[in-house]
C-alpha cells in the first residue's frame, strides 16, 4: 500500500488533485484537514493505494490419472 497526502492554499485546488488521484484507483482515508499558518490556510487530505495483484490464471484441459491402490 501507499500513503501520499496532498495539499493546497485552496480548496478548489485540493479537490482537483483528490478527483485526479482518484481517477488512478487512489482512495481518500479519513476526512479532509484544514490548517493555518499565520494568514494562510491549507488543506489536506491523505490518500491510499493498494497494491494491485495479478493473477495469471492458465486453464488446462489435461486429464490426471490416479491409481488408488
Amino acid at each position: 500500500m501507499r500513503y501520499e497526502v496532498v495539499e493546497a492554499p485552496e480548496l478548489y485546488e485540493l479537490e482537483k488533485k483528490v478527483n485526479e488521484m482518484i481517477e488512478n484507483n487512489w482512495l481518500p482515508q479519513g476526512g479532509l484537514c484544514q490548517t493555518k499558518y499565520g494568514t494562510t490556510t491549507y488543506y489536506s487530505q491523505a490518500m491510499v493505494k493498494h497494491n494491485e495483484v495479478k493473477m495469471n490464471v492458465q486453464a488446462s484441459k489435461k486429464v490426471v490419472a490416479v491409481s488408488l491402490r
